[in-house]
């Protein structure tokens, strides 16, 4: 890692004591906040510069739509208006296909089985189906032609992995699959593409040979009758965070524009998203939604947005250095009062977290706790627009 700057103030170590175990979310919120913006760090503030260039895959967002395939308008209740060439042009690099074995019936009892794409097993494809193989042809002929793009794919299926497995031969991607997950969880863009292998399954399927699936997991946002709800937190050990913020159709679990609509507004989905990072502490790997494409793709331009602002990762240690996921096996759960220059997000995170810093503001990150203390207390950090995140590193000691 390349460090350009390092500020360090040393200081008198704080001495554990043994109280008693308390629980990490009972703060009290009684406090007054209307000057933590404005104070600067009390103790020591020890941060690195870290070029943005280094970002691993989970730092980085990518547009990605849900039940994202649609062909020349003919599924009838679809989640997209694109197909996935458009999608693709437009900038969608996450894509979730729906697989199942379709049933075709012949007179007089003849019934021909095909693995088709298509929304819901239950409906057997009746609002449009197409071969899945040939889906998958339209993701291998994009990577193809684009040597420097990548797409991850998850599959949302009712058939055996054995049986994606031979979908993948036969369109052709299996060779393009970046099969270094097991040994290298967390590449940058850089490495898959240096790799030649720019396709990222993200979830594997039964006894699949694309394996393992990526430590991810989902925060829920704006689907269904919890539309509109708040962001929520939902912390967790595993750093490909998703959002999924889309609308869909109470009777049968369609795409539904008119929620999209709503959604994906100008003066709704960037605040929304905004909010999910802050109260995480991860930035949304992938933001999940249906019909991207509403109020002129402005979708696109809150993902570019999100890439542009700086990081700051913030990592809970012990005093030996090692970061304070979990006690035993239960995960801690880390308090944050963060302070932002459009005001101050009480933050639930696990030990290691990141938090966004637009262009020219100052932000004070700040850890709360009944039952340890931090070295530095709080840090505040100025972002001159360079092109470098930050790496911070709080030490906690028991009260």
């Amino acid at each position: 890692m390349k460090t350009n700057k390092t500020w360090l103030v040393v200081i008198a170590w704080l001495a554990a004591c043994s109280s008693p175990m308390e629980d990490l979310n009972s703060i009290d919120d009684n406090r007054d906040y209307s000057t933590l913006s404005k104070n600067p760090s009390i103790n020591s503030q020890v941060y690195e510069l870290v070029p943005q260039e280094e970002r691993k895959l989970f730092e980085i967002s990518f547009p990605c739509t849900h039940n994202s395939y649609n062909y020349k308008g003919r599924f009838e209740k679809s989640n997209v208006f694109d197909n996935l060439p458009s999608q693709f042009q437009k900038g969608i690099r996450a894509i979730e296909i729906d697989v199942h074995e379709k049933s075709t019936y012949h007179f007089p009892f003849k019934v021909k089985k095909d693995i088709s794409v298509y929304h819901g097993k239950a409906t057997n494809g009746a609002n449009g189906s197409r071969l899945a193989h040939y889906v998958l042809e339209e993701v291998r002929d994009f990577i193809l032609e684009n040597p420097k793009e990548m797409v991850f794919l998850k599959f949302e299926t009712t058939v055996s992995g054995s049986q994606i497995d031979k979908l993948m031969d036969k369109s052709g991607l299996s060779g393009l699959v970046f099969d270094q997950i097991k040994t290298n969880p967390y590449p940058t863009k850089e490495d898959v593409i240096a790799s030649g292998k720019r396709i990222i399954i993200t979830r594997q399927i039964g006894n699949s040979r694309f394996s393992p699936s990526l430590p991810r997991h989902t925060a829920g946002g704006g689907y269904s009758d919890n539309s509109d709800h708040n962001p929520q937190s939902q912390p967790s050990e595993n750093k490909y965070f998703s959002m999924q913020y889309y609308g869909i159709t109470s009777v049968a679990g369609y795409g539904d524009a008119d929620r999209a609509k709503y959604l994906n507004h100008p003066s709704r989905l960037g605040e929304f998203v905004d909010q999910t990072w802050k109260l995480n502490g991860k930035k949304p790997w992938r933001v999940i939604v249906d019909f991207p494409s509403v109020h002129n793709n402005h979708y696109y331009e809150v993902i570019e947005e999100m890439n542009e602002r700086a990081i700051a990762k913030v990592r809970i240690v012990d005093e030996s250095g090692n970061i304070m996921m979990k006690d035993g096996s239960n995960l801690y759960h880390w308090n944050w009062e963060c302070a932002y220059e459009n005001g101050v997000v009480m933050a639930k995170t696990s030990g290691e977290c990141n938090f966004p810093i637009k262009a020219y503001e100052t932000i004070t990150l700040k850890p709360v706790s009944n039952q340890f203390d931090f070295v530095p207390k709080q840090v505040v950090i100025s972002h001159d627009d360079n092109k470098n995140d930050y790496l911070v590193s709080f030490i906690a000691t028991r009260k």
